[in-house]
Protein backbone atom coordinates (compact mmCIF):
# COMPACT_ATOMS: atom_id res chain seq x y z
CA UNK A 1 0.00 0.00 0.00
CA UNK A 2 1.44 3.22 -1.01
CA UNK A 3 0.71 6.07 1.60
CA UNK A 4 1.64 10.01 0.73
CA UNK A 5 3.36 11.53 2.67
CA UNK A 6 3.33 15.41 3.58
CA UNK A 7 6.34 16.84 1.40
CA UNK A 8 9.39 17.74 3.70
CA UNK A 9 11.34 20.89 3.23
CA UNK A 10 14.19 20.57 1.62
CA UNK A 11 17.77 21.47 3.44
CA UNK A 12 19.50 22.23 0.14
CA UNK A 13 16.68 24.07 -1.17
CA UNK A 14 17.77 28.17 -2.00
CA UNK A 15 21.48 27.87 -0.70
CA UNK A 16 22.47 30.68 -2.17
CA UNK A 17 19.97 33.03 -1.04
CA UNK A 18 21.90 34.48 1.59
CA UNK A 19 25.89 35.64 1.82
CA UNK A 20 25.98 33.19 5.14
CA UNK A 21 28.13 30.00 4.87
CA UNK A 22 27.90 26.67 7.01
CA UNK A 23 29.83 24.06 6.45
CA UNK A 24 27.80 21.09 4.53
CA UNK A 25 26.35 18.53 6.95
CA UNK A 26 24.33 16.67 4.74
CA UNK A 27 26.83 15.17 2.31
CA UNK A 28 30.64 15.62 3.15
CA UNK A 29 31.09 16.38 -0.20
CA UNK A 30 34.70 15.23 -0.77
CA UNK A 31 37.15 16.97 -2.97
CA UNK A 32 38.33 15.48 -6.07
CA UNK A 33 42.32 14.40 -6.78
CA UNK A 34 42.21 17.45 -8.78
CA UNK A 35 40.32 19.71 -6.82
CA UNK A 36 43.49 18.55 -3.86
CA UNK A 37 46.25 19.24 -6.18
CA UNK A 38 44.71 23.05 -6.74
CA UNK A 39 44.90 23.53 -3.27
CA UNK A 40 48.38 22.37 -3.26
CA UNK A 41 49.29 24.45 -6.18
CA UNK A 42 47.54 27.73 -4.74
CA UNK A 43 49.25 27.21 -0.99
CA UNK A 44 52.75 26.91 -3.20
CA UNK A 45 52.06 29.62 -4.42
CA UNK A 46 51.45 31.66 -1.64
CA UNK A 47 54.37 30.70 -0.03
CA UNK A 48 57.01 31.24 -2.61
CA UNK A 49 55.48 34.78 -2.52
CA UNK A 50 55.03 34.60 0.75
CA UNK A 51 59.04 33.75 0.85
CA UNK A 52 59.97 36.56 -1.99
CA UNK A 53 58.13 39.58 0.22
CA UNK A 54 59.83 38.00 3.43
CA UNK A 55 63.55 38.12 1.71
CA UNK A 56 62.48 41.36 -0.27
CA UNK A 57 61.81 42.93 3.74
CA UNK A 58 65.26 41.18 4.44
CA UNK A 59 67.80 42.42 2.16
CA UNK A 60 65.97 46.02 2.18
CA UNK A 61 66.80 45.68 6.26
CA UNK A 62 70.39 45.51 5.60
CA UNK A 63 71.02 47.60 2.80
CA UNK A 64 71.64 50.17 4.99
CA UNK A 65 73.84 48.29 7.09
CA UNK A 66 76.47 47.92 4.01
CA UNK A 67 76.75 43.92 4.04
CA UNK A 68 74.31 40.95 4.12
CA UNK A 69 74.28 38.10 7.18
CA UNK A 70 75.71 34.61 5.55
CA UNK A 71 72.49 32.79 6.06
CA UNK A 72 70.44 35.11 3.91
CA UNK A 73 72.43 34.14 0.74
CA UNK A 74 73.29 30.73 1.44
CA UNK A 75 71.61 28.45 -0.67
CA UNK A 76 70.06 26.40 2.23
CA UNK A 77 67.76 29.36 2.89
CA UNK A 78 67.15 30.10 -0.30
CA UNK A 79 66.34 26.10 -0.65
CA UNK A 80 64.33 25.61 2.78
CA UNK A 81 62.45 29.38 3.38
CA UNK A 82 59.99 27.97 0.87
CA UNK A 83 58.90 24.96 3.04
CA UNK A 84 58.78 27.03 6.12
CA UNK A 85 56.69 28.97 4.71
CA UNK A 86 54.47 26.75 2.70
CA UNK A 87 54.10 25.14 6.83
CA UNK A 88 53.02 28.24 8.13
CA UNK A 89 51.12 29.63 5.48
CA UNK A 90 48.31 26.25 5.82
CA UNK A 91 48.75 25.68 9.32
CA UNK A 92 48.05 28.84 10.44
CA UNK A 93 45.61 29.85 8.08
CA UNK A 94 43.37 26.63 8.61
CA UNK A 95 43.55 27.81 12.36
CA UNK A 96 42.01 31.19 11.41
CA UNK A 97 40.46 30.91 8.27
CA UNK A 98 38.25 28.63 9.70
CA UNK A 99 40.02 25.32 8.86
CA UNK A 100 40.52 26.72 4.88
CA UNK A 101 43.58 28.13 3.59
CA UNK A 102 43.55 30.05 -0.05
CA UNK A 103 43.42 27.05 -1.74
CA UNK A 104 40.60 25.46 -0.06
CA UNK A 105 39.12 29.05 -0.06
CA UNK A 106 39.57 28.96 -4.18
CA UNK A 107 37.70 25.66 -4.36
CA UNK A 108 35.29 26.15 -1.84
CA UNK A 109 36.56 23.61 1.15
CA UNK A 110 36.71 23.79 4.12
CA UNK A 111 38.64 21.48 6.84
CA UNK A 112 36.44 19.81 9.56
CA UNK A 113 36.14 17.41 12.18
CA UNK A 114 34.87 14.05 11.23
CA UNK A 115 31.56 15.03 12.71
CA UNK A 116 31.22 18.17 10.49
CA UNK A 117 32.43 20.40 13.96
CA UNK A 118 35.20 23.01 13.21
CA UNK A 119 39.04 22.23 13.18
CA UNK A 120 40.72 22.44 16.65
CA UNK A 121 44.38 24.04 16.55
CA UNK A 122 45.77 20.73 17.93
CA UNK A 123 44.55 18.69 15.28
CA UNK A 124 46.07 21.47 12.47
CA UNK A 125 49.09 21.13 14.06
CA UNK A 126 49.09 17.06 13.93
CA UNK A 127 47.82 17.00 10.16
CA UNK A 128 50.56 19.31 9.30
CA UNK A 129 53.47 17.05 11.04
CA UNK A 130 51.41 13.96 9.10
CA UNK A 131 52.68 16.09 6.10
CA UNK A 132 55.79 15.97 6.73
CA UNK A 133 56.18 12.57 6.72
CA UNK A 134 57.55 11.21 3.48
CA UNK A 135 55.46 10.20 0.80
CA UNK A 136 52.53 11.04 2.59
CA UNK A 137 51.55 13.00 -0.23
CA UNK A 138 51.65 9.64 -2.35
CA UNK A 139 48.58 8.52 0.00
CA UNK A 140 45.96 9.91 -2.36
CA UNK A 141 46.35 6.95 -4.67
CA UNK A 142 45.46 5.06 -1.71
CA UNK A 143 41.76 3.68 -1.39
CA UNK A 144 39.49 5.95 -3.02
CA UNK A 145 41.64 8.58 -3.31
CA UNK A 146 39.11 10.70 -1.23
CA UNK A 147 41.39 11.07 1.70
CA UNK A 148 44.83 11.10 2.54
CA UNK A 149 46.95 10.71 5.56
CA UNK A 150 46.86 14.01 7.31
CA UNK A 151 42.76 13.07 7.31
CA UNK A 152 42.77 9.86 8.28
CA UNK A 153 44.87 9.89 10.96
CA UNK A 154 44.10 13.34 12.54
CA UNK A 155 40.67 12.96 12.27
CA UNK A 156 39.72 15.56 10.03
CA UNK A 157 38.01 15.69 6.65
CA UNK A 158 37.65 18.13 3.73
CA UNK A 159 33.91 18.90 3.34
CA UNK A 160 32.34 21.70 0.80
CA UNK A 161 31.30 24.94 2.25
CA UNK A 162 27.68 26.21 0.86
CA UNK A 163 26.24 29.32 1.77
CA UNK A 164 23.38 28.82 4.48
CA UNK A 165 20.19 30.63 3.91
CA UNK A 166 18.07 32.92 6.20
CA UNK A 167 15.33 30.25 6.58
CA UNK A 168 18.18 27.86 7.90
CA UNK A 169 19.49 30.67 9.96
CA UNK A 170 16.40 30.43 11.65
CA UNK A 171 15.74 33.99 10.87
CA UNK A 172 12.54 35.57 10.57
CA UNK A 173 12.44 38.50 7.60
CA UNK A 174 9.43 41.10 8.55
Amino acid sequence: MITEQEPVDDPGENLWDDDVYQVNQLTPSRPTRGQRLMHFIADIVVAVILHYVVLFGLILLFIDAGSYPEWLISGLFKQFAPLVWFILHVTFSEMLLNGQSIGKMITGYQVTNTNGTPVEAYRVFLRMAIRLIPFEMFSIFTKSGNSMWHDEWSGTELRFKQKKSARQNNVILD
